[in-house]
């Protein structure tokens, strides 16, 4: 487990600076907002920094979400303190970025209780690039449609057009949060059911997650 966690976060800090370099070029090329790029870069680090799928592949759910909190918490003190106008846009995007830096950078000391030392010249790290990329394709086709519609909205029109659209949108999606959750909570379950051959179990868990989130799409229509 040691060794695999080393390689995944080695792909993963390769890519990750791919993306800097991705939204370097970015800044220099688009001209515009570049004030408020250049902060974007602290979610960037806080991708880096993000070890959660660690503790949520080994079903350690309390962690994460005691960290989230704490951070949610923090985070919305800190823009109700001096974010006043629209002026603060700026600090606004580096508190909540900061935020989830600093709250990623939290779970990394809990490694010393569950990841030993290891030989980093055993490390074979890309042979998880097919793998990742495998996962990485349909994750991402399917928040493309959801991200270019506002970023096409904002050239055809107005920021602000954009940002209305944006507020209405997270308002219509927010029975998602339910759906989502539960698929997070499973999917290492289910994983785990998987590597011991329990395909039955699989299949029951399966059931249960398709009829509580029909149960919670129907509550929420009525509603």
């Amino acid at each position: 487990m040691s060794i695999t966690f080393w390689e995944i976060q080695i792909v993963k800090t390769v890519f990750t600076t791919i993306s800097f370099i991705l939204l370097y070029l970015f800044i220099l090329i688009y001209g515009k907002y570049s004030k408020y790029l250049w902060l974007q870069y602290l979610n960037i680090v806080a991708t880096l920094l993000d070890i959660s799928w660690l503790y949520m592949g080994l079903e350690n759910f309390k962690i994460t979400v005691i960290r989230n909190t704490i951070v949610k918490i923090a985070s919305l003190i800190l823009i109700f303190t001096f974010v006043k106008n629209s002026s603060d846009v700026g600090l606004y995007i580096f508190i909540t970025g900061l935020a989830v830096a600093v709250g990623n950078f939290t779970l990394w000391p809990y490694l010393k209780d569950i990841i030993q030392k290891v030989n980093f010249k055993k490390l074979h790290p890309f042979k998880h690039f097919i793998p990742t990329l495998a996962y990485f394709i349909p994750q991402n086709a399917t928040q493309i449609y959801l991200i270019i519609n506002k970023n096409m909205l904002g050239f055809m029109d107005t920021t602000t057009a954009s940002g209305f659209y944006n507020n209405a949108d997270n308002l219509t999606r927010m029975v998602l949060v339910f759906v989502t959750s539960v698929g997070t909570v499973m999917m290492p379950h289910i994983a785990n059911e998987f590597s011991k051959g329990n395909l039955n179990n699989i299949k029951n868990i399966h059931i249960l997650h398709l009829s509580l989130s029909q149960h919670f799409l129907l509550l929420w229509h009525l509603e």
